[in-house]
């Protein structure tokens, strides 16, 4: 495995991403990460750690700017990675503003989500079919137009542990967390 860092080997997340082989560890360091298109960040068909060098809030941001959404995490090829220490703002999507995970088992730990949007659920995060595990995150002032403000699971699991949801809304299911078909643990650890 080795270990890529951004800006110094890559300039952006999502160069050193697709340079990345299965078990590699991206370290990003601090500032503020915008993309264009879909998603800033995209992660397909990888095993890998992405990590934050200073993971205080507000140090390394994942800023969608209210156009896209700051990462997808697709594919089972990505079963087994872990995202830690960023800042998800300004996210914007149909799910998963922050952050949409499908059809994968991911590890989040140590983020902060703020200020994320979605049309249909998860504002700050969004699981279809995957099994995650959430631990020592932020959810607050995430929204969705229908389910899940903070954190929507649908026809996957997920274990939610010391983390907060503050201020979180959703129109019609869920402000701060909705689940379909999708067992979710909440609990300190």
């Amino acid at each position: 495995a080795a270990t890529i860092n951004v800006p110094a080997d890559y300039p952006t997340i999502q160069e050193a991403i697709n340079a990345a082989e299965d078990g590699d560890e991206i370290l990003v360091a601090e500032g503020i990460y915008t993309g264009s298109g879909n998603e800033v960040v995209s992660i397909e068909d990888k095993l890998i750690a992405l990590k934050a060098v200073n993971p205080a809030p507000d140090a390394t941001i994942i800023d969608g700017e209210g156009q896209r959404r700051g990462i997808s995490c697709i594919s089972s090829g990505s079963d087994g990675s872990l995202i830690e220490g960023f800042t998800f703002a300004g996210g914007d999507a149909e799910e998963g503003g922050g952050l949409l995970i499908e059809y994968s088992d991911v590890t989040i730990s140590s983020c902060v989500f703020i200020d994320n949007d979605a049309v249909t659920s998860g504002g700050g995060i969004h699981v279809t079919g995957g099994n995650v595990v959430v631990e020592n995150c932020q959810f607050r002032q995430n929204s969705s137009d229908n389910a899940g403000g903070g954190f929507s699971c649908r026809y996957g699991s997920a274990e939610i542990y010391n983390s907060t949801f503050e201020d979180n809304a959703a129109s019609n299911l869920g402000g701060g967390v909705h689940a379909f078909n999708c067992p979710i643990v909440l609990n300190a650890r």
